[in-house]
C-alpha cells in the first residue's frame, strides 16, 4: 500500500512538473553559427527516489491536500455505505428465498400428486442470455424471408401492445404500523398513550406494546376491523369514544386504521410483503388444485375392501379416546384403539376398517393436507417409540420416523408432507424429511415432556409445547427459534393454528385458552376455557375454534374467543375435540372410550362410535400385519 501511495504521489507530482514553464536558454552571441543538430532521443526517467518525492511533496500547496484528502474519505465512506446496503439486501434476500423455498416445495408436492411434472427453475442470471441468443439466431436462420411489403399498402400497423401482468409488487402495499398508524397515533393517541402515562394500561408508541393491549384486553384483531376495540373507539362505534373530548378523527385517518386492520395489522413494510407473497403463494396453489381436480369429499382417499376384512382385538373395556382424526379430504375419522385404529364413516358411521399397531398405544393422529397418509405418534412407556406413517387406501405402513427409548407423545406433518415432525418424553423434537425419513435437525430447548407439535398451514411455522408450560414458535425449515410465548401456568396440552396462520391458539392444564400473535409473538387473548384442566384445541374453516377438558365440556368459540356454544357434558374427561373439513360436524372422545359425533352450529348429537367396536357381523379372516417400508412414499 506504502508503495502504491509513493508512486501516485510521484506521478502527482511529476505532473505538477510537466506543467511548469520551461527555462529559457542562455544568449551566447559569441558562439558561431552552426546549424542545429538534431534533438536527442528524451532519457528516460529514473524511478524518483523517497528524498525527491518528499522534497515534492513540500512544493505542494496543503489546501490542495486538504481538499483532495477529504474527497477521497467522501469516497470511501460512500463506498462502505454501499456495501452494508448491499450485505444487508443479500441477507434479507436470502432470508426471503428460504421461506419462499417451503412455498417451492409444496407447490411441486401438490404437482407431483396430481401427476403433473414440476416446472424446471429457472436459469441463474446471466446463464440464460446465450443459449437464447442462439435459439433466436438458429430460428431466424431457418425461417423464410418475409414477404415484401406491398406497395398499395400503407405503412405497417403497430404489433398489438401486450397486457402487463400485474405481480404482488404492481398492487398497491397494503398499510403498516410503522409507517401510516404510528404517525396517526403520534398526532392524536401518544399524548395519553405513552410509556408515562399508559392511560387504560394502553401504550401505543411501539408495535409490540399495542398488540399487548390494555387493562381489558386486547384492542386489535388482525385482520377484523369490527372486533378490534381500539377501532371502534375511535370510529365512535363504541364508548368510550377516543380522542377524549376532542373532535373525531378525519375520515381518511379511520379509513386507513381500518385497512390495516383488514390486511392483517402488519408491523411494517417487510412484514407486510411476507404476508402478501405467502397469500399470492397459497392462491397459486389453490388455483392449481382448482384446474387440476375438483376436490370431492366423497371421492377423497377412503379405506379400501381389503381393510374391512380385520378382527377387532379382545380388550376388558374400551381405552380412553385420546387420539382422533379427521380427514381433510374425506369422510373420514380415525380412531385410536387397542392396537388397532378404526376407519369410520364420518357421515353414516360406518366402521370401514383397521390398521392393527400391536404392541403400540396410539398418543396422536393427523392426517396428510391430501388425505392420502395418516401419521400415528406412540410406543410403549419407558420401552420405545416412533411415528408411523400409513397409506390411507391400503392400510401399508410407508414410513417410520425416529426410533426413541420411550413413547413418543406427538406427531405433526407439514404441507405437502414435506416435513414431519415428532416429540416425545425425551424432551425433545426432530424434524424428518417426510419421504426420506431423514433427520434434518433436532430441537432441544424443552425442559420436560414435549406434548403438542403443530405446523402451520402455510408450512412457515412449528409450534411446539410442553408439560412445564414452554412454548416456542420456530421456523420450520431451519428450526430457528422466532418467539418464546410466555403465559401458561401449567402444562401446554395442545396447539392448533388459525386457518391463514395468522393466530396460534393452545390450550393448558392451568384451563385457559391462550390467542397468540403468530407474527408479532404477543398474547391477544386469554379465555377461562374450562375451569379444569383445558385438553385439546381445534380450528374450523368457518373461523371457529373447539376446546375439550377435564369438566367433561366441549365448547365452541366464536373467531374472536366469545363463547359460541357449549356441549351438554360427557359424564368424564373428554380428550379431544376435532372438526369435519367444512367445520359442519365436530367429532369428541371422552375416557370411557366413547366418541361422539354433533352438529357444530345446533350442538345436536349425530352418532355414537367407540374405540373398542362391536366384532363385524360377518366371519372374516385375520389381517396380516402390515408390511414395513424402508423407502418414502
Amino acid at each position: 500500500m506504502f508503495v502504491l501511495t509513493l508512486s501516485a504521489v510521484a506521478a502527482s507530482a511529476g505532473v505538477l512538473r510537466a506543467q511548469d514553464p520551461p527555462a529559457p536558454a542562455a544568449a551566447n552571441p559569441a558562439a558561431p553559427a552552426t546549424p542545429p543538430e538534431p534533438p536527442a532521443p528524451a532519457p528516460v526517467e529514473a524511478q524518483p527516489t523517497l528524498d525527491r518525492i518528499l522534497e515534492d511533496l513540500t512544493k505542494i500547496d496543503p489546501a490542495l491536500l486538504a481538499e483532495r484528502l477529504a474527497a477521497t474519505q467522501a469516497q470511501i465512506a460512500t463506498l462502505r455505505e454501499e456495501n452494508e446496503a448491499l450485505k444487508a439486501k443479500i441477507a434479507g434476500n436470502e432470508a426471503e428465498a428460504q421461506k419462499l423455498g417451503i412455498h417451492a416445495l409444496l407447490l411441486e408436492a401438490l404437482l407431483k400428486v396430481r401427476g403433473v411434472a414440476p416446472v424446471p427453475p429457472p436459469p441463474a442470471p446471466g446463464q440464460a442470455m446465450a443459449p437464447a441468443q442462439g435459439a433466436v439466431a438458429a430460428t431466424e436462420a431457418s425461417a423464410p424471408p418475409p414477404a415484401a411489403p406491398s406497395p398499395v399498402e400503407g405503412p405497417a400497423a403497430s404489433p398489438p401492445a401486450t397486457a402487463p401482468t400485474m405481480t404482488t409488487a404492481d398492487a398497491a402495499p397494503a398499510p403498516n404500523y410503522q409507517d401510516h398508524i404510528l404517525p396517526v397515533f403520534a398526532e392524536s393517541c401518544l399524548g395519553c398513550h405513552n410509556p408515562d402515562k399508559a392511560k387504560g394500561g394502553l401504550v401505543l408508541d411501539s408495535y409490540a406494546s399495542m398488540m399487548q393491549g390494555g387493562g381489558s384486553g386486547a384492542v386489535i384483531v388482525a385482520g377484523s376491523p369490527d372486533q378490534s376495540r381500539l377501532f371502534r373507539l375511535v370510529a365512535h362505534l363504541e364508548a368510550p369514544q377516543m380522542p377524549p373530548m376532542r373532535s373525531k378523527l378525519p375520515d381518511d385517518k379511520i379509513e386507513l386504521l381500518r385497512r390495516w386492520i383488514a390486511a392483517g395489522a402488519h408491523a411494517d413494510a417487510a412484514s407486510a410483503q411476507r404476508a402478501a407473497d405467502a397469500a399470492a403463494a397459497t392462491s397459486m396453489t389453490e388455483a392449481a388444485s382448482a384446474s387440476a381436480a375438483p376436490v370431492d369429499q366423497e371421492s377423497g382417499p377412503m379405506p379400501a375392501a381389503s381393510l374391512a376384512d380385520f378382527t377387532v382385538k379382545p380388550v376388558a373395556q374400551p381405552p380412553p379416546a385420546s387420539a382422533l382424526a379427521v380427514s381433510p379430504a374425506a369422510p373420514l375419522l380415525a380412531v385410536a384403539g387397542f392396537e388397532q385404529i378404526f376407519m369410520y364413516h364420518l357421515d353414516t358411521g360406518a366402521l370401514l376398517g383397521a390398521i392393527d399397531v400391536a404392541d403400540f398405544r396410539v398418543e396422536s393422529l393427523s392426517f396428510s393436507d391430501d388425505g392420502t397418509a395418516l401419521l400415528a405418534a406412540g410406543g410403549l412407556s419407558g420401552k420405545h417409540g416412533s411415528a408411523l406413517l400409513f397409506d390411507v387406501e391400503t392400510g401399508r405402513k410407508a414410513v417410520e420416523f425416529d426410533k426413541q427409548y420411550d413413547a413418543v407423545l406427538c406427531a405433526d406433518l407439514a404441507p405437502g408432507g414435506t416435513l414431519a415432525a415428532v416429540g416425545g418424553a425425551n424432551r425433545k423434537v426432530r424434524i424428518f424429511d417426510g419421504f426420506t425419513a431423514e433427520r434434518l435437525f433436532e430441537i432441544a430447548d424443552h425442559t420436560d415432556w414435549v406434548q403438542a407439535v403443530v405446523f402451520s398451514p402455510d408450512g412457515l411455522y412449528l409450534a411446539t409445547g410442553d408439560r412445564a408450560g414452554g412454548l416456542y414458535l420456530w421456523e420450520s425449515d431451519t428450526g430457528r427459534r422466532v418467539h418464546e410465548l410466555r403465559g401458561h401456568s401449567g402444562g401446554v396440552s395442545a396447539l392448533a393454528f388459525q386457518r391463514d396462520s395468522a393466530v396460534l391458539a393452545s390450550v393448558g392444564r392451568d384451563g385457559t385458552m391462550r390467542f397468540w400473535g403468530v407474527e408479532a409473538g404477543n398474547a391477544i387473548r386469554q379465555v377461562s376455557a374450562h375451569g379444569v384442566a383445558a385438553l385439546d384445541v381445534a380450528a374450523a374453516a368457518g373461523g371457529r375454534w373447539a376446546t375439550s377438558g377435564a369438566d367433561g365440556r366441549v365448547r365452541i368459540w366464536n373467531a374472536d374467543g366469545g363463547e359460541f356454544r357449549s356441549i351438554e357434558p360427557q359424564g368424564d374427561w373428554v380428550y379431544q375435540a376435532v372438526f369435519s373439513a367444512d367445520g359442519a360436524k365436530l367429532a369428541a372422545g371422552d375416557w370411557t372410550g366413547a366418541v361422539r359425533i354433533y352438529e357444530s352450529e345446533t350442538g345436536v348429537l349425530l352418532n355414537a362410535l367407540s374405540t373398542a367396536p362391536p366384532a363385524p357381523a360377518r366371519p372374516v379372516a385375520l389381517a396380516s400385519p402390515v408390511a414395513a417400508g424402508s423407502g418414502g412414499r
